[in-house]
C-alpha cells in the first residue's frame, strides 16, 4: 500500500476527528443535515 492509499482511506475519519476538535457538535450537526438537509432550499 502507498502512502496516497493510506491517507485517502482514512481521510474521512481524520476530517471527522479534527472538525470535532473545533465544533464540539460536529457530529450531531452531521446527522441533522444528512436527515433535514435535502428539504433546505438554498
Amino acid at each position: 500500500m502507498n502512502c496516497a492509499t493510506s491517507i485517502t482511506s482514512t481521510t474521512p475519519v481524520f476530517f471527522g476527528n479534527e472538525v470535532d476538535k473545533v465544533v464540539q457538535d460536529y457530529r450531531d450537526r452531521k446527522r441533522w443535515l444528512k436527515k433535514h438537509g435535502a428539504g433546505l432550499d438554498l
